[in-house]
């Protein structure tokens, strides 16, 4: 009879605890989702789509839950942008919703390209490779550390560009970070250099 009760008592607790281990799954895996009322996501989508269209959103852009955030009645959502055979292509599109879902602040919005209007703007064929070598092409100096290059998107011209910095003199003491150097900056569809400048912190 006691053999019979704790292994009764050991099902009873296997039972209990598979239960609240689905549970917090469950609530883990969808919480961060069920933040965004649905019709909240569906607008923000449509949005998204009325830029890129329906068959490169669904390829390339997917809700990013974990950090869309909801501020008081606004929702700050964020989007992954990524294209498989592009890897230097991840990065994020974000932008302001109210409550229903309407945009907000269009003049904020960031990494959106509008495919539809521009679609030679959204073929990034230019790499990393391929920018630094028309870098040096026109005449971006080496300085005294590697280059720094990214791919990101630059809000003067509303498009992904790349960015790529050279240093020309450094240095970091209890007056904090100072240096000089140039940067330029690169259509990664058509290779055209957008600016060149000179930067500096002091």
């Amino acid at each position: 009879m006691k053999i019979y009760s704790k292994g009764k008592i050991l099902v009873t607790g296997l039972a209990i605890l598979s239960a609240v281990t689905i549970y917090a799954c469950s609530c883990s895996c969808t919480d961060s989702q069920s933040t965004v009322p649905d019709q909240v996501l569906k607008n923000s989508n449509n949005f998204i789509i009325s830029k890129v269209g329906q068959d490169y959103f669904d390829k390339y852009i997917k809700p990013d839950f974990q950090n869309t955030k909801k501020i008081r009645s606004q929702y700050d959502m964020v989007y992954s942008f990524n294209i498989p055979d592009k890897p230097y292509v991840d990065t994020k599109i974000k932008f302001s919703v109210d409550s229903t879902g309407n945009i907000l602040n269009k003049e904020n919005i960031v990494g959106l390209p509008d495919c539809l209007s521009n679609p030679d703007k959204c073929e990034f064929n230019i790499n990393e490779e391929r920018a630094k070598q028309i870098a040096k092409q026109n005449d971006l100096r080496d300085g005294i550390k590697d280059w720094k290059v990214e791919f990101k998107w630059e809000p003067k011209y509303s498009q992904y560009v790349w960015s790529i910095l050279s240093t020309f003199e450094e240095s970091q003491g209890s007056f904090g970070f100072r240096g000089n150097g140039e940067v330029m900056l690169i259509d990664p569809n058509s290779g055209e250099v957008l600016s060149k400048d000179t930067w500096r912190v002091m």
